[in-house]
């Protein structure tokens, strides 16, 4: 909730209480010093959420800047009334009238009642305000240094049990909701006011400024402790000027904080205009800096600020020497490694993405394109390294990688097969679909599409080839750090629906530690990085059309040119590659949900507004989706450089891996003298709904546990379902019984591979699926302990690979799958899944550990060749009368500025002409530039500054294409000439022969100032 007061930074948290409004409002009423910017207007609407015999008990007291007093609690008491409180309460209240009456007489009156008072009276007040002032000081004292000392050590993952309410503040907003949820089950919420702070100095992580009173949410006397897990909407679009370094690097600052005063007068000469920091950071992709610009100040003082990023967060550690270690360590390398890369975009245009099931979602674009990162990695002693393929598509999956090994095996034999491969995605939403073979993920992009998958299978292998190429002795270091102002979790209401006691061993709702190792050859030179950290790549929302790498994609391009300055985006000669983990429910966009039409909280249950889900949307920390992309792109980049520059923890031991298909639908869970077992896959009603990063369709809502008459018809009509598997999946409403279902072919697959990786003391749990946050705790405790229990005298980092080799949905908790919000709804094996999982990985670490082989379990079949396409292909391409293609429809202009636009129109042929393994000229276009007399390719379609838009406006029978390119100019663009470059391929008629073209726009210049108006 909200209020226009500027003027009273407070917070409250209020809760309804539904005794008679006469009693309500005499036991209740705010006091003067709580009103005001503390004030809820909107509260009644929030007494909707709570249960009949809720009543208020205590508020948090309002503070100024952006804080909750740990000293206070939220309390909702579940039955009868306190009336001993009450009257206690009524009689300290008494108690306080006549101090009342005397401060309301003013100033005078206090001084008349002063005199009243005898001399020796007066002495006694004397002692007693000097005595009180004295403590007071001591106590100031003493809450300074235990507040800096707890700053400190605040990188722990415990929490105290003590406090209730942690110290908070935000960068840029509000925020409004706060949950929990009895032990039946009962969900609770009340709201909250905040405004933005007067000390905006003192941010900590506006993503999770709730997040340590999450895990502390319990029964106390018949109460809840409320828990405050929510979205965490804001109302501004940019952060405060005072803390725009928090979110560009993503890093925490606290009082252990360093900055020094030549930065800080940086920060007061940056300019405040928002639109000139957006453009300016347009400059990232081109920087040589590894911290992107920040300001339109001119480029020497940009880069002075720059430099000095690093002392204003937080660093996980210093800078490392690697020539002395070179010099220590010379020829004493202990691995093998190869790095490569690929391109894999696939058709840009009229093909479905992949991720957000959405059938309007249709490609028609490219933003940035899409690459495979192939990292092989070996020791000295081993017959076999293993290949970690991380892609830019939406998951890892059966077919892809079985396509993938027949090309493979033709050129190398068996050095790689399914056991030493893995092939994850980044979870880009924004990707094109049609690479698996399950029914349930081809409906949206109407079957298989095979010039995404060929296109794919061919980008991977030339990846492959590269790391092959490279594969030399070298030294691989770890690393890992807190990176915040980065994830939510979207799902709060089914993670405090987790044990308490569970809860409390973390620190946050989501996990928010990247761990990264480092490639180093025998040089000393870096050649390669990997990191993993948990954030669904859906900064870019269900309406964009353009191929995104989203925002893992972006700090790629930032930390692959940072690391090889000059370089094309996708040609440098440093990999990097930033993975995916365990983000089932953990989210990108950190403001939160809210309702689109209104700007209020949406229903935290069912994460609708008025019912409808559609209108309950979250969206990130900038002004729009690509800038919301930027920002979380650039916090993972930045930390990862700096997890990069301070990596010393050098990895020594045994590579090996193991792997093992499973049935899930067979699986046998024991747990305590009770078994239980998993299902056949199912969808739940609340996977129709889908998540606040993508809503769904129609009246399907979150949290649906009871389904729906129509529906159910609807169900119905494509299979009934059994009621064992009713009863297998209870309780989950099933909308899609894709188990029971075999035609034209599998709906969701059965069989899936597991994996586990070693390098050294790094253990890489490679997931066919989505775990949710709690989920992916468990699965690492549990890989944890079998490797205490063999090796105890030796640390263990163990990460999560999510979305690897196959892709199977999501998995939950046993307490998270109750509540049936999308995660549950989509845990398709059942209740047990979490725990099906954890037993096999355990079984598969005390193998790896051991040295001994598992069975390979049952086969996954390669079903391409069953299966259905529905997409058309290209049948001709046509050009108007008088035209030919490359011909410019729109100039550029005679002259731009730097952060400006530029803009030329072709007349082109359709996207999908251009792919596959002959295609010479995969790009789309070139911005060039004049040097001497020789022009050189400064930007292509893979670079963030640039778009290719195909569309088909001009003409009226719709058979002619058009392309427009964008180009922002970067700030630190030399000044010169200037042209763009259009490459593309026209289909014959009568042949279908496809042939290509190119166009070229008229010459413009490029001037380095920014013209007058943005000056002003």
């Amino acid at each position: 909730m909200r209020t226009d007061d500027q003027g009273d930074h407070h917070q409250t948290t209020e809760f309804i209480e539904t005794s008679p409004p006469s009693q309500q409002q005499h036991e209740d009423e705010p006091t003067e010093a709580t009103t005001g910017a503390c004030g809820d207007q909107d509260a009644n609407e929030n007494s909707k959420m709570l249960p009949p015999s809720a009543k208020f008990v205590s508020m948090t007291t309002c503070e100024a800047g952006e804080r909750l007093l740990s000293a206070d609690r939220v309390i909702v008491e579940l039955d009868g009334k306190d009336k001993k409180r009450q009257q206690q309460q009524a009689a300290n209240n008494d108690a306080l009238v006549p101090d009342e009456q005397v401060r309301d007489a003013g100033p005078h009156g206090y001084k008349n009642w002063l005199l009243r008072i005898n001399s020796s009276v007066k002495n006694e007040y004397k002692i007693t305000i000097v005595v009180a002032l004295a403590i007071l000081t001591v106590v100031l004292v003493i809450c300074f240094i235990d507040r800096t000392s707890s700053s400190s050590s605040s990188s722990g993952k415990g929490t105290s049990s003590s406090s209730v309410f942690n110290t908070l503040s935000t960068t840029d907003g509000s925020i409004d909701t706060i949950v929990a949820t009895t032990t039946s089950g009962e969900v609770l919420t009340s709201s909250t006011k905040k405004t933005p702070p007067d000390n905006k100095g003192s941010s900590s992580d506006v993503s999770t400024a709730f997040d340590d009173v999450a895990n502390k949410a319990k029964i106390v006397n018949n109460s809840v402790i409320i828990s405050s897990t929510m979205q965490f909407p804001v109302t501004t679009a940019e952060p405060v000027d005072d803390v725009k370094y928090n979110a560009t690097t993503g890093m925490k600052t606290d009082k252990t904080t360093t900055t020094t005063k030549k930065n800080k007068k940086k920060k007061d000469e940056t300019s405040d205009d928002d639109d000139d920091v957006t453009v300016a950071t347009e400059d990232d992709v081109t920087s040589t800096t590894p911290f992107p610009p920040t300001s339109t100040k001119k480029s020497d003082a940009a880069s002075t600020q720059l430099d000095e990023m690093m002392y204003t967060t937080t660093r996980t550690g210093e800078m490392f020497d690697m020539t002395r270690f070179i010099e220590e360590n010379n020829g004493k390398m202990n691995y093998m490694v190869g790095v490569g890369r690929g391109d894999i975009t696939g058709p840009a245009a009229e093909v479905n993405m992949m991720g957000y099931a959405n059938m309007d979602q249709q490609v028609n674009g490219i933003h940035t394109r899409l690459y495979a990162r192939t990292f092989m990695i070996g020791d000295k002693t081993s017959n076999k390294p293993f290949l970690f393929i991380n892609t830019d598509a939406c998951m890892g999956a059966s077919l892809l990688k079985l396509e993938l090994l027949k090309k493979l095996q033709a050129v190398y034999g068996d050095l790689f097969t399914g056991d030493n491969i893995c092939l994850t995605g980044t979870h880009t939403h924004s990707a094109p679909a049609g690479f698996l073979q399950d029914v349930l993920f081809q409906i949206t992009s109407k079957g298989y599409i095979p010039q995404t998958l060929d296109t794919m299978v061919h980008g991977i292998m030339m990846s492959v080839k590269q790391a092959h190429a490279s594969y030399a002795p070298g030294w691989i270091f770890m690393n890992k750090g807190e990176l915040l102002n980065t994830n939510i979790n979207r799902s709060p209401t089914a993670y405090v629906s987790n044990p308490l006691k569970e809860r409390m061993l973390y620190k946050y709702s989501v996990d928010k530690e990247m761990t990264l190792i480092k490639f180093v050859n025998a040089d000393g030179k870096g050649i390669g990085m990997i990191n993993w950290f948990p954030v669904h790549c859906t900064s870019m929302n269900n309406t964009n059309t353009l191929i995104s790498s989203d925002n893992k994609g972006y700090a790629e391009l930032l930390f692959e040119r940072a690391m090889d300055p000059g370089s094309l985006a996708g040609e440098s000669k440093f990999v990097a590659a930033f993975a995916q983990s365990h983000e089932g429910d953990v989210s990108p966009n950190i403001r939160g949900a809210r309702c689109i039409d209104t700007g209020r909280p949406c229903n935290a249950v069912e994460s609708s507004c008025d019912g409808s889900v559609s209108k309950c949307i979250a969206s990130g920390p900038g002004k729009d989706m690509f800038d919301s992309t930027k920002i979380i792109g650039r916090n993972q980049y930045v930390k990862a450089m700096e997890l990069y520059d301070s990596a010393q923890d050098k990895l020594e031991g045994p590579v090996s891996f193991i792997k093992q298909n499973i049935n899930m639908t067979e699986q046998v869970v024991k747990q305590g003298n009770k078994t239980y077992h998993t299902c056949q896959p199912a969808m739940g009603y609340s996977f129709a709904a889908g998540t606040t990063d993508g809503p769904g369709v129609f009246d399907f809502k979150q949290g649906d546990t009871k389904g729906n008459a129509f529906w159910n018809v609807i169900s119905k009509m494509l299979k009934t379902a059994s009621k064992k598997q009713k009863d297998c999946h209870a309780p989950k409403p099933i909308l899609v019984d894709s188990g029971e279902m075999t035609k034209p072919y599998e709906w969701q697959p059965k069989v899936v591979e597991t994996q586990i990786m070693r390098i050294g003391n790094l253990i890489i749990n490679a997931i066919p699926a989505e775990f949710t946050t709690m989920s992916g705790r468990r699965l690492m405790k549990a890989v944890r302990e079998v490797l205490k229990k063999h090796i105890p005298d030796e640390e263990f980092e163990i990460v999560i690979a999510g979305l690897s080799n196959a892709y199977s949905d999501y998995v939950t908790t046993y307490e998270e799958y109750q509540v049936q919000r999308y995660e549950g709804a989509s845990t398709i094996y059942g209740p047990y899944t979490l725990q099906a999982y954890i037993q096999q990985y355990q079984k598969m670490t005390d193998a790896i550990v051991k040295g001994e082989k598992l069975p390979p379990g049952p086969e996954i079949h390669n079903m391409r060749h069953r299966l259905l396409s529905l997409q058309m292909g290209v049948v001709y391409d046509r050009v108007p009368l008088g035209m030919d293609y490359g011909e410019l429809y729109v100039k550029a202009n005679d002259k731009y500025h730097v952060g400006e636009e530029v803009m030329v129109e072709f007349v082109t042929g359709h996207p999908k002409n251009s792919y596959g393994e002959n295609i010479e000229k995969m790009n789309f276009l070139a911005v060039e530039r004049l040097v001497n007399t020789t022009w050189v390719t400064v930007h292509t379609d893979a670079d963030w500054c640039t778009k290719f838009v195909w569309s088909r406006e001009r003409s009226t029978f719709g058979d002619t294409s058009e392309a427009k390119i964008y180009w922002v100019i970067p700030l630190s663009t030399p000044e010169g000439s200037y042209r763009i470059q259009h490459f593309g391929h026209r289909k014959l008629f009568v042949t279908g022969t496809v042939y290509n073209f190119q166009g070229t726009s008229n010459v413009f210049k490029v001037l380095p100032s920014p013209p007058p108006s943005r000056l002003q």
